[in-house]
This record gives structure tokens, C-alpha cells and sequence, in this order.
């Protein structure tokens, strides 16, 4: 009897001193993801996508977001809108509950959630920020604090269980208009230094929607001729352009399906402060 009590002590002793099993490295927060689905969203990881610093515009590949598409008639966005306090402040959109983005690459730059929007940001978001995604679009909100946010990621979950990897998010796209949505979360609640990032700034230049499935992205030269002419259209223009000189001292500028007539040459605005606008 003796022997059977130590024995038993001895393994409480060995349950309570061991260490808890550790979570996979693409765990989601408000999702259980099976070991099988955990293997597809090691596809997300960040070092899967191109770098802005080393931008080929024939092989890349990014997430990106685009502000609210309803502003694009309008001749100023309202103040008091997200769009607006995320033109002065990009940063903010690590603090969101649910980011919106897309996946562009070379030979579909026509993809992008809220796709008649013209301004936006690439982002950089590790494997375990990434929620559902779809290749059309989700209809997915905001929630409005941290005690809704479980119910509104499982709801998604529920709507769209299918897990894909970023290749297959724009190879399974089809129908009108082209484009496709994956759901981030801001920050890991647990971790508040793991959180998206802003890579670039993101402005789609005037150019018809059928030629923008095949085209190219540069960086900008920092030439505010070209981004008068690039937004040409654009009906928030004169409200953006002062935004978008401001975010380019920070980020680099990337133009998407730039036209011909621009001779952009690959430069980051940063390094060459001399350059007037």
C-alpha cells in the first residue's frame, strides 16, 4: 500500500511540474484548426511572400488592404471614417479585430477586396494572424469589441471551412468581378508584438479593369506629376495625393498596373530626401 501511495504521488508530481504542450506556430486564437489544416496555413508564412525592398515586378507576390471602396465618388473621405484615421495613421490597423486584404501577384492584380478602391497597403502578417479566406468576397465586419470578436471569427469559420493556401486563393478564383479576401487579426492577443505591419503604401494607377489581371507594379519615383496622373479619375484625389506624400517620408509607394508613359525607376523616396515632389 505503502509503494502504491509514493507511486501516486509521484506522478501528480510529474503531471503538475510538466511543461504544457505548446501550440503550433499558425494557431489561430478564436479558431481550433485541425493538425492537417495547421500543415495548409504554414503556406501563410510571412517568408512566403516578396519583399518590398527587393520588389521584382515579374515574380511577386503580397497581401494587401484597400481602403473602403464607398469614398471613391466622393471628393474628400469623412473624418470621422476608418478609412481616413488609417490614411493618417497605418499603423492603426494592428489594433483592428478583423483586417480585410487580398492576394495580388504579377498575373492577377485585379484581385483585391474592395476592388474599386485606389489606395491601400501591402501588409506583412504572420501564419497565426491569418483567419479564413475566400476567393470571393466574405461580406466579413469588424467586430465591435473583444467580447464579440469569438463569435464573429467562428461565424466565418463556419461560412467558410475550406482552408487555402495563397497560391490556391487566386488560382481557385472565377466569376465577376475577380478578386479574393482573407480575414487577419490585428494582433495576437496574447503576444501584442506580433501584429501585421505595414510594408508599402499600395495606389492603383488609371488604367482600364481588363488590363489590370495581367500587368506590373514599380515603386514610385517620388514625382508628384506621376501620382497626379496615376490617380487621374480618382475622385478623392486632391484629399489623398497630401496623405500619400506624408505616408511615402515612411513606406515605400507601390503602383499598381502603372501605366507605360511612367519611367519609374525602382527608387524608395526615403533614400533620397533631396528629391522634391
Amino acid at each position: 500500500m505503502k509503494s502504491f501511495s509514493l507511486l501516486m504521488l509521484s506522478f501528480l508530481f510529474s503531471c503538475s511540474t510538466s511543461k504544457p504542450q505548446s501550440l503550433h506556430e499558425c494557431s489561430f486564437p478564436y479558431i481550433k484548426y485541425s493538425d492537417k489544416e495547421l500543415k495548409i496555413r504554414e503556406t501563410w508564412k510571412s517568408s512566403y511572400f516578396s519583399s518590398i525592398s527587393n520588389h521584382n515586378p515579374k515574380d511577386f507576390i503580397y497581401i494587401i488592404h484597400k481602403i473602403d471602396k464607398n469614398y471613391r465618388r466622393r471628393s474628400q473621405i469623412p473624418t470621422d471614417s476608418w478609412s481616413y484615421k488609417i490614411l493618417q495613421d497605418p499603423e492603426l490597423l494592428s489594433q483592428s479585430l478583423l483586417v480585410s486584404g487580398s492576394i495580388i501577384t504579377q498575373d492577377h492584380l485585379a484581385t483585391a477586396f474592395a476592388p474599386e478602391s485606389r489606395v491601400g497597403f501591402v501588409l506583412s502578417s504572420e501564419c497565426n494572424l491569418i483567419g479564413p479566406s475566400y476567393f470571393q468576397d466574405m461580406l466579413s465586419t469588424r467586430p465591435k469589441s473583444l467580447t464579440e470578436a469569438p463569435q464573429v471569427w467562428q461565424d466565418l469559420r463556419t461560412k467558410f471551412p475550406e482552408n487555402f493556401s495563397p497560391k490556391d486563393l487566386v488560382t481557385e478564383m472565377r466569376g465577376t468581378p475577380y478578386y479574393n479576401e482573407v480575414t487577419m487579426l490585428g494582433r495576437y492577443p496574447s503576444a501584442p508584438r506580433n501584429k501585421i505591419s505595414i510594408e508599402a503604401v499600395l495606389v492603383e494607377c488609371s488604367q482600364e479593369k481588363v488590363h489590370l489581371h495581367q500587368g506590373t507594379a514599380a515603386l514610385w519615383s517620388g514625382l508628384r506629376s506621376d501620382m497626379e496622373e496615376c490617380l487621374e479619375g480618382y475622385a478623392p484625389k486632391n484629399h489623398t495625393i497630401p496623405f500619400l506624400i506624408e505616408l511615402s517620408k515612411k513606406y515605400p509607394v507601390l503602383l499598381k498596373a502603372a501605366l507605360p508613359s511612367h519611367k519609374y525607376e525602382l527608387l524608395n523616396k526615403r533614400n533620397f530626401p533631396s528629391l522634391e515632389f
